[in-house]
């Protein structure tokens, strides 16, 4: 729908911009922090997850709900978020550890 693209673009992602920049702690920066280390993992799995949920909706015979799309939408997050803080994080931390130089020790240069 264009209205809605346009809405987004021009209004609901700028704002989500200017909330997760802000300085300040505000009510929402838990959400903005959490949706925001979901990206990532939500935009890597969003086509397997859409031709699962495409899937369900073609053995049910039928489109799926606006509130099952909701629901489809709040458990992809929520489980991209564990995903990101259980799978990614950990991952990315080994490697970041491995490929660091190693800074040799007082005793190995002694």
């Amino acid at each position: 729908n264009g209205l809605v693209d346009m809405l987004a673009v021009t209004m609901i992602i700028p704002t989500l911009i200017a909330g997760a920049a802000s300085r300040h702690e505000t009510r929402a920066a838990p959400l903005l922090r959490f949706a925001g280390q979901s990206s990532y993992p939500l935009y890597a799995l969003h086509m397997p997850l859409m031709s699962v949920a495409f899937g369900v909706s073609a053995s049910m015979g039928k489109a799926l709900s606006a509130g099952q799309g909701w629901l489809i939408i709040v458990t992809a997050f929520i489980a991209c978020g564990w995903i990101e803080s259980k799978i990614d994080t950990p991952i990315r931390r080994h490697i970041s550890a491995w490929l660091q130089p190693k800074v040799a020790s007082p005793q190995q240069n002694g």
